[in-house]
């Protein structure tokens, strides 16, 4: 399989991505760790947005912010879904199960 690796940082990828999804099976954008017009932009170009989130209740209720611009793509891709994926998680502790609770809290 080949793999091919481009960097596109700015707030045009929802127009320049399809263009390179159609040579290629799978597109994958990582984006920064913040609300910025470059991540509003991935968002309109992605079908799947994966949002990391420590065990932490700092993690959780920055992702918060995420999530709202998940919902604000939403409008313009109904199609649009978001999973978190929670990482550094000690399975059996306090931290975990309150994590777990407050992401599925969010939706």
């Amino acid at each position: 399989m080949k793999q091919r690796v481009v960097g596109l940082a700015r707030e045009t990828l929802h127009r320049e991505v399809p263009d390179l999804a159609r040579s290629v099976d799978h597109v994958v954008i990582d984006g920064p760790p913040r609300t910025t017009a470059l991540v509003r932009s991935a968002m309109l170009a992605a079908d799947l947005v994966l949002v990391p989130v420590q065990p932490s209740a700092f993690d959780v209720w920055a992702s918060q912010a995420v999530l709202e611009l998940v919902r604000e793509a939403a409008v313009y891709k109904p199609d649009l879904r978001a999973l978190f994926v929670v990482n550094r998680r000690i399975v059996g502790t306090r931290i975990a199960r309150d994590v777990h609770a407050a992401v599925a809290s969010l939706g």
